[in-house]
């Protein structure tokens, strides 16, 4: 598989989230469910636009441009956050139509270069993984059920607010990413200042923000 750059990424952001310039097509949604190996933020995003998109899209079809790829596995596991997600009756059948014949891996970190080798979380990975994960044979932790956007303030600060429980150094662009560009960079420059619980440090073009002690409260 072609490793995506951060070009690929961003664009596939904004065909997911906005549909720019268009939507995705059967093959970049595919191609797309094998990148969130990658980047969880991607994974977030992917199970949110087929959460609200399954409906117009052929499960047949879509099936066979999974199966082309290195992972499909890959896609199962989204696609059970997906139904974990929904209230639908008529969506777990429609996912069985996509993943019919997928087979599972063995013991996979999902996302790769998320977690140090060796370390207490790749651990914890391995002993706690979510059972959507592990249904398929993953090792993993994170939820990627759907969340607030980043549009509204109060979206941006529960975004905020997760990242700062996962990452223990946020940059601007970490938290811009996080928000899917949603607003422009000196607005997520501002949300990051004006927290109560992050601590700015080093100058302007390094800058980075750490927990403060309310944070962890």
């Amino acid at each position: 598989m072609k490793l995506p750059s951060q070009q690929d990424l961003e664009l596939a952001y904004q065909k997911l989230l906005h549909g720019k310039p268009h939507l995705p097509n059967l093959k970049e949604l595919s191609t797309f469910s094998q990148w969130t190996r990658l980047d969880p933020r991607l994974a977030e995003i992917w199970v949110a636009y087929v959460g609200r998109h399954w409906e117009t899209i052929n499960p047949s079809e879509l099936k066979l441009e999974i199966q082309t790829k290195r992972s499909p596995a890959a896609a199962a596991v989204l696609l059970e956050f997906v139904r974990a997600g929904s209230t639908s009756k008529a969506l777990p059948h429609w996912c069985r139509v996509v993943t019919e014949g997928t087979l599972k891996t063995t013991n996979e970190q999902f996302f790769v270069g998320l977690r140090r080798i060796g370390s207490e979380a790749m651990l914890e990975d391995a002993q706690f993984p979510l059972p959507q994960y592990r249904k398929w044979g993953f090792l993993s932790r994170e939820p990627l059920l759907r969340r607030p956007t980043g549009s509204s303030k109060n979206g941006r600060e529960q975004i905020l607010l997760e990242l700062i429980h996962k990452m223990p150094r946020i940059t601007t662009n970490d938290y811009w990413d996080a928000i899917g560009k949603s607003v422009s960079k000196r607005q997520a420059e501002r949300d990051l200042t004006n927290s109560p619980r992050l601590r700015c440090n080093g100058e302007t073009k390094g800058r980075w923000y750490s927990r403060t002690k309310k944070s962890t409260r």
